[in-house]
């Protein structure tokens, strides 16, 4: 036996109909949820029966929406409440919320949706065969831009500003620009807002959450691998910072070295072994020693110049990431796929 719904005692000339989680329960129309049943899991739906989520604290209606049924006419009032009766005898489903089915995310999305507005495209990507058939279809002729050349005038503008034309010919920085812009792109390497790119010698990494820029770099921190967890990145502050004149140009520069041991006060700067065979490298060494020598001087620090061992990739660097002793820089992350495809016997 189907049980009554309770009855409510309303005000003169004020609308009733059920509540919208079909529990049976009359309320005043404009409500459409009796007190408390709008939170369903700790989610919040608009108190206007709208079935939109309402996301601020403490607040049971949408902006706007407190007021929303004041502006209704009687008919079209009655019609949406016909509906929702009609709806809800012949057993019509419920829209829900869900969390987001982008897997990302984790947030709930507005009742009946399957995913947050604009969601929907996360983590699709297109396969390569597919990548390499619109490269065919739209190479050469098939490109649209293809037998349609840039304006004469586009071109005439083009070549007037070349030379002395050009603004900025003729015009240098300050030193106080070179200074500003050389400390803005530093710290933004200090921050990872930007990562240098390694030359083929320079495999860039994280060992035991140590950040290495070079395999030299690594065989260090292996080598010193009971003390390195007091190690700090000299890139990470500005107070280690060297400042040195080139010989050859007489223009001034600034690096940091690679590593500062706090404890013991000594700022190491790594070098491969053989160094000093390289012409070019040696004489930057050479440049650069006194400069460093003569800033740890003024902190009370000791500057220390290491030779440190050149690593395989192949042999020793790949090898420890399949082990996960090591995390790449996406560069060498995927010439490490690529080297597990090509030898499927590493994997």
């Amino acid at each position: 036996m189907k049980a009554e719904p309770k009855k409510l005692r309303v005000r003169k000339n004020k609308k009733i109909e059920y509540c919208k989680c079909a529990c049976g329960q009359l309320v005043e129309l404009g409500t459409a949820y009796a007190l408390g049943h709008n939170v369903v899991g700790g989610v919040v739906y608009c108190l206007c029966g709208c079935g939109s989520l309402v996301k601020e604290r403490g607040h049971v209606y949408l902006a706007g929406h407190n007021g929303k049924w004041k502006t209704k006419s009687v008919e079209e009032i009655n019609r949406r409440t016909e509906t929702r009766k009609r709806n809800r005898e012949f057993g019509k489903p419920i829209r829900e919320s869900k969390i987001c089915e982008c897997g990302e995310c984790g947030l709930m999305t507005n009742p009946g949706c399957r995913f947050i507005n604009g969601h929907n495209g996360r983590g699709n990507k297109w396969p390569e065969i597919r990548k390499q058939k619109m490269s065919e279809l739209f190479s050469g002729e098939g490109n649209p831009r293809y037998g349609h050349p840039c304006h004469p005038n586009t071109l005439a503008a083009a070549k007037a500003q070349r030379g002395e034309n050009h603004p900025c010919f003729g015009k240098k920085h300050t030193k106080e620009q070179r200074l500003a812009n050389s400390l803005r792109v530093k710290k933004a390497y200090a921050d990872g807002r930007l990562v240098p790119n390694n030359r083929n010698e320079g495999i860039g990494g994280v060992f035991n959450g140590k950040k290495f820029d070079s395999t030299p770099e690594l065989s260090f921190l292996l080598k010193m691998i009971k003390i390195m967890s007091r190690f700090v990145r000299a890139d990470s502050n500005q107070d280690f910072r060297i400042d040195y004149k080139k010989v050859d140009s007489g223009t001034w520069h600034s690096y940091f070295p690679d590593y500062f041991d706090p404890d013991v006060n000594v700022l190491y700067e790594i070098k491969q072994n053989g160094y000093e065979d390289r012409v070019e490298m040696k004489k930057d060494v050479d440049n650069k020693k006194p400069y460093a020598v003569n800033h740890c001087e003024k902190y009370g620090w000791v500057y220390e110049l290491v030779s440190s061992p050149k690593l395989s990739k192949k042999k020793v660097v790949f090898p420890m990431r399949e082990k996960y002793e090591v995390q790449l820089d996406n560069k060498w992350e995927c010439q490490y796929w690529n080297w597990i495809f090509e030898n499927p016997l590493n994997f």
